[in-house]
């Protein structure tokens, strides 16, 4: 099947978005991308979606659960990486994780503790030492710049997401979800912050596909890659998705 997106706000990626976007889709494929344009007038298509007054932007990657819970736009997940990632608590014994990404979570350990082998936080600032004025703790360490730092934005309150999305290099956060936070719910809390939607991609698609090396195929919209998209309404709800290609209401 070939759908034409029309004449939606286009979020791309983490840098770029057009108010007036559209997205030509070819099976599993995105076939082109047209941006304040009439061409998309003498375009053929199977059927075309009129996205006016909604947003287009690339489906959710989860970096926690390992549901492929593509109804609630998760379109990438861990259970298709878990060779590449393990979690480590830090006190335990750290060898024989080969190549894997090493992230540790729900630990007191100090920054100082962490070598170049870590490659993220995780569930940040959930039960570890607290940010200090004296001492690196590992929620200090967070704020770095080191490290890849996944949240679920639904855990913390407002002054503490705002710290962290202020605070944090915006290509090192992603979000994680739970059974009771679903990534979806999660954006829709930053946006009503005043968190770019450019910024909202990189949290919950983009930064993990780079992660991963996956961003040749996902996280962002462009000719080539997978037709995985949302299409959400002026609050962030989802309204269709496309799941390799196929609209799901």
């Amino acid at each position: 099947m070939k759908y034409l997106l029309k004449h939606g706000h286009l979020i791309i990626d983490g840098n770029k978005e057009y108010l007036d976007g559209s997205v030509l889709v070819n099976d599993e494929r995105i076939e082109d991308v047209f941006i304040h344009s009439n061409k998309v007038d003498e375009l053929e298509y199977d059927e075309c979606i009129d996205c006016s007054g909604k947003i287009i932007m690339p489906g959710f990657f989860d970096v926690c659960n390992d549901n492929l819970d593509y109804m609630n736009g998760v379109v990438l997940n861990m259970s298709q990486e878990s060779n590449q990632r393990v979690y480590l608590n830090y006190e335990n014994d750290k060898n024989n994780v080969g190549d894997r990404k090493i992230f540790i979570r729900n630990s007191n350990v100090s920054g100082d503790e962490l070598d170049e082998k870590v490659t993220g936080i995780s569930n940040l600032f959930v039960d570890m030492k607290p940010l200090s004025h004296n001492s690196n703790t590992l929620v200090n360490a967070a704020f770095t710049n080191k490290y890849y730092i996944e949240i679920d934005s639904n855990e913390l309150n407002d002054i503490t997401l705002k710290l962290v999305v202020d605070n944090i290099d915006k290509n090192k956060i992603m979000l994680m979800s739970n059974n009771k936070h679903k990534i979806g719910e999660q954006i829709k809390r930053l946006f009503k912050l005043r968190v770019k939607l450019t910024d909202i991609v990189l949290y919950s698609s983009l930064n993990a596909c780079r992660l991963y090396n996956l961003d040749k195929q996902y996280g962002s919209i462009s000719k080539g890659k997978y037709a995985d998209l949302l299409i959400l309404d002026d609050e962030l709800n989802i309204n269709k998705i496309l799941y390799k290609g196929k609209i799901y209401d």
